[in-house]
């Protein structure tokens, strides 16, 4: 097991120690984990580059109008600022109970999930040395490679299979510090895939050579596989699209999940006019509006 997975378990295994056997809801857990917890978030990881020199490269699409955040446009300052107060939710986390691995999803399609991961992907590289990968772990719809026009070949599906290596199937692009891995060719079904070993091997390696890994998951209603996934990541994140999403369906979806991994909840396509903000942003830690 990996230096920084062994970590993480220390924290994992504190916050339900302290946290479930006093009652606490999520966000008090992390709470307490701050104050005690300071190994996770001091984790050394070996960021080499030689890890990742034989990558593939490819030119995100510019976007200018789109959805995807690659220019700093008025007409997205407002998308923008909402992402960077995600990224900074995210950082905090990540500083307090040392998370790396963070799954996107939602209880159904079309709630905004994959516009979601790959703008937060997006925002996080940007800041120095933060060095982040985003997958497309929708191996039916391969919505996000699709999305940002990742080239064929090898991606997660032949490195869940063991018929490629990470550095084949990761994708370098032109954006600093942002590396992608496509959802590949399946030559299974996806339940099947993920439970395996390699992934959370996978994910191991990860965390030793990415800052911040942030997974584009299927909806959780109707398929299994959330739970094979998030069985080897840090914490789920669910996307909620405002006026769609209806309050028994979520409450199913989040049932669903491990308590100890749900970081909370990204409000999607709001009222702009109306509460001054594209994004809202729901937060375990924070139980308020923002």
């Amino acid at each position: 097991m990996s230096k920084f997975f062994d970590q993480t378990q220390r924290a994992q295994d504190w916050s339900t120690r302290e946290g479930l056997a006093k009652k606490l809801e999520i966000h008090q857990v992390l709470e307490s984990v701050k104050d005690t917890v300071r190994e996770a978030g001091s984790v050394t990881t070996d960021m080499s580059d030689h890890r990742l020199d034989r990558c593939r490269k490819f030119l995100l699409p510019r976007l200018e109008d789109g959805p995807v955040l690659m220019s700093h446009g008025e007409a997205n300052h407002m998308a923008e600022e909402c992402y960077r107060t995600l990224r900074t939710r995210l950082l905090r986390l990540q500083a307090t109970s040392g998370i790396r691995s963070i799954l996107f999803s939602s209880a159904l399609p079309g709630e905004g999930k994959t516009l979601t991961t790959i703008n937060t992907a997006l925002c996080c590289s940007q800041l120095h040395e933060m060095r982040t990968l985003v997958i497309d772990g929708d191996l039916r719809t391969r919505g996000l490679s699709k999305l940002i026009g990742a080239p064929s070949g090898p991606g997660l599906s032949e490195i869940l299979a063991g018929s490629a290596r990470y550095e084949d199937a990761i994708l370098s692009t032109d954006q600093p510090n942002l590396f992608a891995l496509a959802a590949g060719s399946p030559s299974g079904a996806p339940p099947e895939l993920f439970a395996g070993n390699n992934w959370k091997e996978f994910l191991g390696w990860c965390g030793e050579t990415f800052k911040l890994v942030l997974i584009d998951a299927p909806p959780i209603l109707g398929l299994s596989d959330i739970d094979l996934m998030a069985n080897g990541c840090d914490g789920v994140l669910m996307v909620v699209r405002a006026n769609r999403t209806k309050r028994q369906l979520l409450r199913k979806a989040v049932a669903t999940l491990d308590p100890k991994k749900n970081l909370g909840v990204v409000f999607n396509a709001t009222d702009a006019e109306m509460h001054k903000s594209y994004y809202h942003t729901y937060y375990a830690g924070n139980g308020h509006k923002k």
